[in-house]
């Protein structure tokens, strides 16, 4: 198991990671490591989970309304 305790939360959570992929993308050192369409999916995960807490019943995925 990895111990992540001792490092600041910007590292342990990936923030700091996560702000050079974006940084270096913008800046065209690398390829963006997630596309439009991989933002869009988690949005309509996260919709679907509070879908789902604010129902109290289970939700598929692709949701068509909201």
């Amino acid at each position: 198991m990895w111990d992540f305790s001792k490092l600041p939360m910007e590292k342990a959570w990936g923030y700091e990671e996560e702000d050079k992929l974006f940084v270096d993308a913008l800046l065209g050192k690398t390829n963006i490591p997630v596309d439009v369409h991989e933002g869009y999916k988690a949005v309509k995960l996260v919709e679907a989970c509070y879908k789902s807490a604010r129902t109290k019943k289970s939700v598929g995925l692709p949701l068509r309304d909201l």
